[in-house]
């Protein structure tokens, strides 16, 4: 597997790899891409990509509900 280029749904999860985080792979006569099994060196796994939306969603919530 070769590192993404572009900004691409994962197939495992369904978030956003973002491009140089995860892999792709040719796959029924196409490409999918998957976030990394192992993190490091800028690699992004499927538990860490779910752990960054739930922070993020969490921040924006609890900026909406201040004065």
């Amino acid at each position: 597997m070769a590192r993404n280029m572009f900004n691409r749904p994962c197939y495992v999860c369904g978030l956003i790899v973002d491009a140089g985080t995860g892999h792709f792979e040719r796959h029924n006569g196409g490409w999918r891409t998957k976030h990394a099994v192992y993190p490091g060196d800028g690699r992004v796994t499927c538990a860490m990509a779910a752990q960054l939306q739930a922070s993020t969603r969490l921040a924006l919530a609890q900026k909406d509900s201040q004065p």
